[in-house]
């Protein structure tokens, strides 16, 4: 029979070691530890339920639980499909919006080059150009969101 490893076998350095690699592992991964719950004698057994396996049996190791996080009601549920549909509504309109005013933009910039002549250069064409290339990353970025 196999005699059980004690941690004070170790060495303090390893134990160290250990321990490190348990707390970045927590902190990196929340939920990478399993719940297990000893019963009478420190014999392991599930966190809930019998401590009998499917058999009729003893359960040999310990049992592992994870943590479940409840689940939601049908009314938060359709809450949360409610917000979702008005935000989508809202970034809707939004998009539009903002399509609206590069369209009047660029209109706008059609229209002073075709008054300004072919030889010269209207004074806010720069101006126009620079604000219909931001109104068309908005745009490209609340789509890109929507998505």
């Amino acid at each position: 029979m196999r005699k059980p490893l004690k941690l004070a076998s170790l060495g303090p350095s390893l134990i160290a070691i250990l321990f490190s690699l348990g707390m970045v592992l927590h902190l990196l991964c929340p939920g990478w530890m399993a719940v297990v719950t000893f019963g009478q004698g420190g014999a392991p057994h599930p966190a809930s339920g019998s401590s009998q396996g499917p058999s009729g049996r003893q359960a040999d190791g310990p049992q592992l639980r994870t943590p479940q996080e409840p689940r939601p009601t049908e009314q938060e549920v359709e809450m949360e499909h409610k917000r979702e549909k008005a935000r989508k509504k809202q970034e809707y309109e939004d998009t539009k919006k903002l399509s609206e005013q590069l369209l009047k933009t660029v209109q706008e910039l059609k229209d002073s080059i075709d008054r300004a002549g072919e030889n010269t250069l209207p004074v806010n064409a720069i101006r126009k150009t620079e604000e219909i290339e931001s109104l068309s990353k908005k745009i490209k970025a609340k789509l890109k969101g929507m998505a």
